[in-house]
């Protein structure tokens, strides 16, 4: 599942003031914009995917670091740049 995204305004630095969407906050917890979820049907174990960090997001916004992101919403957390590396792991049966 992927949760809400970011809307910028008029330039990058700006957001619009936004409210997670309903269904992934119900689900997961997760308040924060960008993320998205994998659910494991069979174990119940849920991954959040959060969001890749620029350099310079790091030094202006101070995001949360995955270790405060797992501590906050008790799930394991990948970055997003893995997430198919992540699933290949997972080998889905469609």
């Amino acid at each position: 599942m992927v949760g809400k995204k970011n809307v910028p305004i008029d330039a990058t630095d700006v957001d619009y003031e936004s409210i997670q969407e309903s269904n992934f906050y119900y689900l997961f917890g997760v308040q924060e914009m960008d993320f998205s979820a994998c659910l494991d049907i069979d174990t119940g174990k849920v991954t959040l995917f959060a969001p890749k960090v620029s350099s310079i997001d790091r030094i202006f916004k101070s995001p949360p670091r995955k270790r405060d992101i797992e501590a906050k919403y008790g799930h394991a957390t990948v970055y997003e740049t893995k997430r198919g590396e992540f699933i290949k792991k997972l080998k889905p049966v469609i």
